[in-house]
């Protein structure tokens, strides 16, 4: 029987792990839940990525409403900020 030691990593954000340290900082950098993240959509189609504190204050609680309709009023609120972008 043979034994070795392996190194895991551990994305910071969501906590994902994985045994190769390259593709863990690749997925860092584009981690959903990192707050400085670099847009893959953004890039492919050329828009300016809004930091994620512009996209947050955007969001604007709605109590009240019927079920289903505070959501779509949100993301209809995104999107615009966004630029459309899907990610």
């Amino acid at each position: 029987m043979k034994k070795r030691k392996v190194w895991k990593y551990f994305c910071e954000y969501c906590g994902k792990g994985n045994c190769n340290p390259s593709y863990l900082s690749r997925h860092e950098r584009h981690c959903t839940l990192n707050p400085n993240r670099e847009c893959r959509m953004c890039a492919l189609v050329g828009n300016t990525p809004l930091p994620i504190e512009a996209l947050q204050v955007g969001i604007v609680a709605t109590e009240g409403n019927e079920e289903g309709t505070a959501g779509s009023a949100i993301i209809t609120g995104l999107r615009t900020l966004a630029s459309g972008c899907p990610a």
